[in-house]
């Protein structure tokens, strides 16, 4: 199988839960590559990407925030 057709083949294919948490991921670590992003734009819908980047920045503050009392509650 050539490049080409590879290519064309990986376009046809939807993309999945796990590619989506992978890139929502890459974003918020900074280490998101251009074809990643390419892929995302072309093949992907917005409000997944939204909704997994919402969640996990929710995820994110709310692990900072029990780690800043339990260290808080610690110290005294």
């Amino acid at each position: 199988m050539t490049d080409k057709a590879k290519e064309q083949n990986q376009e046809q294919k939807p993309i999945g839960f796990f590619n989506i948490v992978d890139s929502v991921l890459s974003v918020f670590l900074g280490v998101q590559n251009s074809a990643r992003r390419e892929r995302d734009f072309k093949h992907g819908n917005f409000k997944y990407y939204f909704i997994g980047g919402v969640i996990y920045g929710v995820l994110l503050l709310t692990g900072l925030i029990c780690l800043v009392q339990y260290i808080a509650g610690s110290v005294q």
